[in-house]
């Protein structure tokens, strides 16, 4: 192993405590937020799958489900790793793991759960960016986009910001590995996470491109679109009322489509105010973590940094799990579909 940085050594008090990236919140404190996010993770994989099985069902409806099937494949992803991370390195099990098994919990879970969850967390705020892009362009040309948004493209579009989210693994694969590290505190040989020689000089690199195009851009995107969107949906009430007013009760087909379109715009800027409240606190916290040397988990024993963590995992979690009520309150389709296939 003379190609490796060896990770920081556990330390032990009393000769049974570990104290190798453990977080020193208060204990009650702790535990609520445990159990908080485990919930609303296990809710988010039961309603996403829901989502997923609907979706599947209306993709063919209309090209925005077919990102919407993708957002919510991503949203399992996040919701199934932020519950199994956080089972993982629960107080009760973490001795287990490390005097028993031989495994530093923390390190191997956030090299085989945690990185994918990063992943996951990545393309759902690309697809995100996407949704939000297509219905903003939707609304501002629309005799000429809707034209060009096709199935085939919109699927095309999914693939290409899985491939994308999923080149994000090359590097961190690349620089880093699982492998046996000798512990003097412990005299014993623990499966942890080491850092090749090159790990730092690929970080300088890969890190600040990460934050560009994974967090910068998709929330700026968003941002800008649902100001667009939130104009237009008020130009189109202000039509309505007009329409409502001059017209003789029955509704045409031209009303129809824009009260239609009127929903789907409502139920995206939904979708990307959630974006926004659950994700700019996150992209400041990453940003500190990679151009300072402030926050950093592993390193740090400051109570104020753990909670700022903690509240990354609950937001991520709470985006991931409650689009299913976005869904079903602004889309009638969908509640039909929902309805019908689980028979609610």
């Amino acid at each position: 192993m003379s190609d490796i940085n060896q990770t920081t050594q556990p330390s032990v008090s009393n000769g049974t405590e570990v104290k190798d990236d453990m977080w020193i919140l208060n204990p009650s404190l702790k535990m609520f937020l445990l159990m908080l996010i485990s919930v609303l993770s296990f809710k988010g994989v039961v309603t996403n799958t829901m989502n997923i099985i609907v979706f599947s069902k209306l993709r063919k409806n209309d090209p925005i489900n077919i990102s919407l099937l993708g957002l919510a494949i991503s949203d399992v992803v996040v919701c199934l790793t932020t519950l199994f991370f956080f089972l993982g390195t629960a107080d009760f099990l973490f001795e287990f793991f490390l005097l028993k098994l031989r495994i530093n919990p923390i390190q191997v879970l956030y090299l085989s759960i945690g990185i994918i969850h990063g992943v996951a967390v990545r393309i759902s705020m690309l697809l995100t960016a996407c949704i939000a892009l297509e219905r903003c362009a939707c609304v501002v040309f629309p005799l000429h986009i809707k034209r060009l948004i096709t199935h085939r493209r919109v699927s095309a579009s999914v693939i290409f910001c899985y491939v994308f989210g999923l080149s994000d693994l090359i590097p961190t694969y690349f620089t880093s590995r699982l492998d046996w590290v000798y512990f003097p505190t412990l005299n014993m040989t623990i499966l942890s996470n080491v850092m090749m020689d090159d790990f730092y000089s690929v970080g300088v690199i890969i890190a600040p491109l990460k934050v560009a195009i994974f967090l910068i851009t998709p929330v700026i995107i968003v941002s800008l679109s649902t100001v667009v969107l939130i104009r237009h949906l008020r130009r189109s009430v202000i039509f309505r009322q007009k329409v409502s007013i001059t017209s003789s009760g029955n509704m045409t087909s031209t009303e129809s489509a824009k009260t239609k379109e009127a929903r789907v715009v409502k139920m995206v800027i939904t979708i990307c105010l959630l974006f926004i409240i659950c994700y700019i606190p996150n992209t400041v916290l990453v940003m500190l973590i990679y151009f300072t040397s402030e926050v950093n988990l592993p390193n740090s024993n400051q109570h104020d940094t753990q909670v700022i963590y903690y509240s990354g995992f609950l937001l991520d979690t709470i985006n991931s799990s409650v689009n299913i009520w976005i869904y079903y309150i602004n889309g009638s389709i969908y509640k039909k579909y929902f309805i019908k296939t689980f028979h609610f």
